[in-house]
C-alpha cells in the first residue's frame, strides 16, 4: 500500500522565510509536480515559527503533515507535533525548502528529483526525539562555537545566505576561540573535558551536510556525541568531516549515549536543529518520545 492509498490528504506547511524567502515560490512547482501525481493537500504558510508552532498543535485533520522548509521549520513543526494530543498518530515529512536540510536528507528527501516517486514508495519509521533544556529536535544542538556562528550571522541582517554563514563565522572564530573545560556526566559516567564545540546528533548530518556522527541511527535510543577540543582540531577535522572520517581525528571525542548532562564554568552558545536559542552553563539531553517519519525506500537505516 502506498502513500497515496494510506493518507486521503496531508496538510503541508511552508515556511516562507526558508532559503532566504524563496522557498514559498519553489513550492510552488513542487505542489504542482504532487498534484499531478495524484496528492490533494491543505496548505498553511505561517509567517513565524510560533504560528507554526501552534498551527501544528492544533491540527486535528491531516493524518500526514508534510514540512517545506530547512531544518528549523521541521523542527517547529515537530514541537508543534509533541504537544498535539493527536500528535502521536500523525506522520512527519520533511522536504528540503531551507538552506541547510539535514534532517531532509536523512529521512532520504535531501534533493526534489523525483520527490514525488520516493514519498509514494516511503517507508514510515519512528524517529527518535530528544530534547536540551526543554528545547525539542529531532536533528541535532549544539553548543559552543558552532552555536555561536548562528548567533553572529544572526546580527548581521544586512548579510544573507553563504555570506551571512561566512562572516558569522570568522567574528565567532575571533571571539570565541578559547575552550573550555567541562564536566560531562555520560550515562552515569562523569569525565572532564576540554570542548571549543560539542554536537549532540540524532541523524549523521550536521551544518549543511557535514557528516559529523557518522554512526548515528535515528531511532536507536541514543544520542551521538562529538566534541572537538581546540580550533586545531576543528581545522584539521574540516578537510575531512563531510565524508566522517575526522572520527579518530586527536582532539576528536565520540561516543553514545542515552542521557547526558555538561556543566560549563560559563555560559556556552545553545543551538538546536540550526537555530540558535541562548546561552546556558548547564545542559540536560534526554529523550522526549518519538515522531513518526516518512522515509524513503532504501532509507530505513
Amino acid at each position: 500500500m502506498n502513500l497515496l492509498d494510506r493518507i486521503k490528504k496531508p496538510l503541508v506547511i511552508v515556511n516562507p522565510n526558508a532559503n532566504e524567502g524563496r522557498a514559498e515560490e519553489r513550492w510552488e512547482l513542487v505542489g504542482y509536480s504532487l498534484r499531478r501525481k495524484g496528492f490533494d493537500y491543505d496548505v498553511e504558510i505561517p509567517r513565524t515559527r510560533e504560528e507554526t508552532i501552534e498551527v501544528v498543535r492544533k491540527d486535528r485533520m491531516h493524518e500526514a503533515i508534510f514540512v517545506f522548509s530547512g531544518d528549523g521549520g521541521v523542527n517547529a513543526v515537530s514541537k508543534g507535533l509533541m504537544q498535539n494530543k493527536y500528535g502521536k498518530d500523525k506522520i512527519l515529512v520533511a522536504l528540503p525548502g531551507g538552506s541547510a536540510n539535514d534532517i531532509a536528507e536523512e529521512c532520504g528527501y535531501g534533493s526534489l528529483d523525483n520527490v514525488c516517486d520516493k514519498l509514494i514508495k516511503g517507508t514510515e519509521r519512528e524517529m527518535d526525539g530528544w530534547r536540551v533544556n526543554e528545547e525539542p529536535f529531532l536533528g541535532f544542538a549544539s553548543i559552543g562555537l558552532g552555536a555561536a556562528i548562528l548567533e553572529e550571522r544572526n546580527k548581521r541582517r544586512f548579510f544573507r545566505g553563504k555570506i551571512a554563514y561566512v562572516t558569522g563565522a570568522v567574528r565567532a572564530l575571533f571571539r570565541y576561540n578559547t575552550p573550555k573545560s567541562m564536566n560531562l556526566k555520560i550515562d552515569k559516567e562523569d569525565v572532564e573535558k576540554s570542548v571549543l564545540i560539542g554536537v549532540v546528533s540524532n541523524i549523521r548530518f550536521y551544518a549543511d551536510h557535514m557528516k559529523i556522527a557518522p554512526d548515528a541511527i535515528y531511532d536507536d535510543g541514543q544520542m551521538d556525541l562529538c566534541l572537538m577540543e581546540n580550533l586545531r582540531t576543528v581545522f584539521q577535522s574540516l578537510p575531512v568531516v563531510y565524508k566522517g572520517t575526522h572520527i579518530g581525528n586527536k582532539g576528536v571525542h565520540y561516543v553514545k549515549t542515552r542521557k547526558l548532562k555538561v556543566y560549563s564554568p560559563t555560559p556556552v552558545q545553545l543551538e538546536v536543529d540550526g537555530d540558535f536559542i541562548g546561552k546556558y552553563d548547564r545542559f540536560k539531553f534526554e529523550h522526549a518520545g518519538g515522531i513518526r517519519v516518512l522515509v524513503a525506500k532504501g532509507n530505513g537505516r
